[in-house]
């Protein structure tokens, strides 16, 4: 037998009171429809509970189903049965404890109306009325929901979720719903009451297995199809069969955390996500191209110093070390840079073009290097380019020098000394151009020392009549008078010549000191000690010889020798000047040796001595009376400066004989304190705080994003708005 039972409000009240209840035992709530299948039975269960405070005693009995229509008696049988005792009875009596309650079934067999019909209940004085229905009823069951097209419902794996089920019937329906998910036939039942022309809030309590998308959830509910079955009755084991049942198309919700989580964690996830895709699109769009130039320019200044190591200890020092210090001033700062900071691109740029302004000095360092080692060459060679030529080139070299060496030399500065060294350059050159002006310069000096030589100036001099015969072939410019005429003065000639004259003027000049030394023999005997070697000299053909032999006339012109150098600092009347006093590290910083006595000062005998500066292990030498140097670091900061003679001779002291030598250890100032750290942790604050608040306003957007698409498309999607967005790009884009 298979029935259902409905419990809840109809049309109309489902028992009449006949009599005031007494106190004792009464019917409790209504009693549903008495549903009649097709076999002519059916039971409805009946709820007694005394009402008093002591036992009462009671009896139940049913009276005639009588049919609504017509009044007739039907012959159906009517059988009580208490709680779950399988006898039943015609009528029900006993006693009932105080406040206790009775479960009753009212079992009816032998219906064979087809129409309803009702029958008076009798409990004690109390009158009830039991309706009779057959088991074909409307039914009219429906599942309410906001959406209009198909009813979806909303499952919690920790709280469950509810449907509203309406019945639109005047009569109460008992019912079992099954709640089955279509891809799985995983089924969830349960039974209800649908109150007449109203609607129950059935709860529902999903098993946990339902709730299989644990990840996604943090996002959207996992939506899955499914059918919501409603039946009448009261057995979830009832099959279709045994009573009306209709089934809806329901779309499941299930949602493995509360909207809380959700709301927390899921935001949470795809605000990370989206951090991510700003940080991945800084990352392609700042990091990656700041960082790739960082290391072009680094690949940069590496070019420049191999071009630096290429120039050679003949440039001076002051433009080496300048050179040298503003390349690691430039590496210090581009190592400084942070590359997520959106500055370091403009600060890059900069230092670019500084670099650049740096290989464009240091190149033409090189090339005046090259000059003046070319210079050098040709200095020691006996033909060539005349040693009046080499000596304008020498200062025009030395301009260039000073121009190169200023801490920031402008871009016309650079194209001065560029020109400057390639006609230096042209000037040296293996071919001598014609030159009128040079060749009636030399015609005139031709002809000055014919008259000088041929005259008692000279060639009546016992001085120049002692010295003729020691002069060699030196006279021969003087014996062709052709050359007084610039037309005979040929480039061939031009060394020749040049040369010449320039070591009869030198000759001439000893000559006239040496004799007017007379009255002052002591004089007289320091110019005579230079005769040997200044004959040395104008005997030899280069121009170097020149330069040495016009040293010892700039001695006796100056009356300061070498040898008072000499004295002077082996008797320790000398000091080392260092400007500025201390200095940083890689900063310059001028060593230069000064005499005591201002009068041997800046004196042409001084480079008679070779000042030889020392520096650390690995650091090269430098050689000069005034230098530039610059100490890396605390462990260089010593020097030690030696003297020596031409001849590679150390001079020594006079007091114990051991050389010469000043050694001094420095004490650099210390470096501002590094603020790159915390310049670095600002701009990522900064950039953070910017990124933050960029992402920020694409959140709900991302949401929804993440809505509309499955959960990895969607991430995708999610992280490609992060990456994407304008807001994120303008965090690095050029202003």
């Amino acid at each position: 037998m298979a029935l259902a039972l409905l419990v809840g409000a109809s049309a109309g009240p489902t028992s009449t009171v006949f009599a005031q209840p007494k106190p004792g035992v009464t019917v409790v709530g209504e009693i549903p429809f008495l549903l009649i299948d097709q076999s002519g039975s059916g039971e409805v269960w009946i709820l007694l509970r005394n009402q008093t405070d002591k036992e009462a005693k009671y009896q139940l009995t049913l009276g005639n189903f009588v049919r609504k229509t017509g009044s007739r008696v039907l012959s159906a049988r009517p059988s009580f049965f208490k709680g779950t005792e399988t006898t039943g009875a015609a009528f029900l009596e006993g006693p009932l404890a105080a406040g206790a309650n009775q479960r009753v079934k009212l079992q009816l067999s032998n219906y064979q109306e087809a129409e309803g019909a009702e029958a008076p209940l009798l409990l004690d004085s109390l009158r009830y009325t039991v309706r009779a229905v057959r088991y074909d009823v409307p039914f009219t069951v429906s599942v309410q929901s906001a959406s209009a097209d198909k009813p979806r419902i909303a499952l919690s794996r920790d709280k469950g979720g509810v449907v509203l089920l309406r019945n639109d019937d005047s009569m109460a329906y008992p019912v079992v719903w099954r709640l089955v998910l279509g891809d799985e036939r995983l089924v969830q039942k349960g039974v209800a009451t649908l109150p007449a022309r109203s609607a129950a809030v059935v709860g529902i309590d999903a098993p946990r297995e339902w709730y299989r998308k644990r990840f996604e959830s943090f996002f959207k509910t996992e939506q899955r199809p499914g059918f919501l079955s409603v039946q009448l009755g009261r057995d979830t084991a009832a099959t279709a069969a045994d009573g009306s049942l209709k089934t809806f198309p329901v779309d499941l919700d299930l949602s493995y955390w509360s909207a809380g989580m959700m709301g927390v964690v899921g935001s949470g996830i795809v605000l990370i996500i989206l951090l991510v895709g700003g940080a991945t699109s800084l990352l392609v769009g700042l990091w990656i191209p700041n960082k790739r130039m960082r290391i072009r320019l680094a690949g940069r200044l590496d070019e420049v110093e191999n071009t630096m190591r290429a120039i050679s200890s003949d440039t001076d020092s002051m433009l080496r070390v300048s050179v040298r210090v503003e390349r690691m001033r430039i590496l210090a700062m581009l190592r400084g840079l942070n590359a997520w900071s959106p500055d370091s691109t403009d600060r890059m740029n900069q230092l670019e073009k500084q670099i650049e302004t740096l290989a464009k000095r240091v190149k033409v360092a090189d090339e005046l290097d090259e000059g003046t080692r070319t210079l050098a060459v040709l200095r020691t060679r006996t033909s060539g380019v005349p040693p009046t030529i080499l000596k304008q080139v020498a200062r025009s070299l030395e301009d260039v020098t000073r121009l190169l060496g200023q801490s920031a030399p402008t871009d016309a500065d650079l194209q001065a000394a560029e020109t400057a060294i390639r006609a230096a350059s042209e000037r040296l050159g293996d071919t001598i151009p014609d030159d009128t002006e040079f060749a009636t310069v030399l015609a005139d000096r031709v002809k000055a020392l014919r008259q000088d030589y041929a005259t008692t100036k000279l060639a009546g001099r016992p001085t120049f009549q002692r010295l003729q015969p020691k002069l060699g072939d030196l006279l021969d410019v003087l014996g062709d008078q052709a050359l007084e005429d610039p037309l005979n003065v040929t480039a061939k000639k031009y060394f020749w010549i040049d040369i010449s004259t320039q070591k009869l003027f030198i000759l001439q000049h000893y000559i006239l000191r040496l004799d007017g030394a007379a009255a002052d023999p002591g004089r007289q005997k320091l110019i005579a000690l230079r005769e040997d070697p200044l004959l040395t000299y104008l005997r030899l053909q280069s121009a170097d010889a020149l330069a040495l032999a016009d040293r010892v006339q700039k001695q006796i012109e100056e009356n300061v020798f070498s040898e008072d150098i000499v004295k002077a600092i082996e008797a320790n009347q000398f000091r080392v000047k260092r400007d500025p006093i201390t200095v940083s590290a890689n900063s310059p910083m001028l060593l230069a040796v000064e005499l005591s006595d201002s009068a041997l000062r800046g004196r042409t005998a001084q480079y008679d001595i070779d000042c030889v500066w020392k520096f650390a292990e690995g650091v090269g030498d430098e050689h000069g009376w005034q230098i530039v140097h610059y100490f890396r670091n605390q462990d260089e900061a010593k020097y030690q400066v030696q003297f020596q003679t031409q001849d590679g001779k150390a001079l020594h002291k006079q007091t114990d004989k051991t050389p010469i030598e000043v050694s001094e250890t420095l004490s650099l100032r210390p470096l501002p304190k590094d603020q790159r750290r915390e310049r670095f942790k600002v701009e990522i604050l900064q950039l953070s705080v910017a990124l933050s608040i960029a992402v920020l306003a694409l959140l709900a957007g991302a949401r929804d994003q993440l809505m509309k698409l499955d959960i990895v498309p969607g991430l995708v999607a999610v992280f490609l708005l992060g990456f994407g967005a304008d807001a994120v790009k303008n965090l690095f884009a050029k202003r």
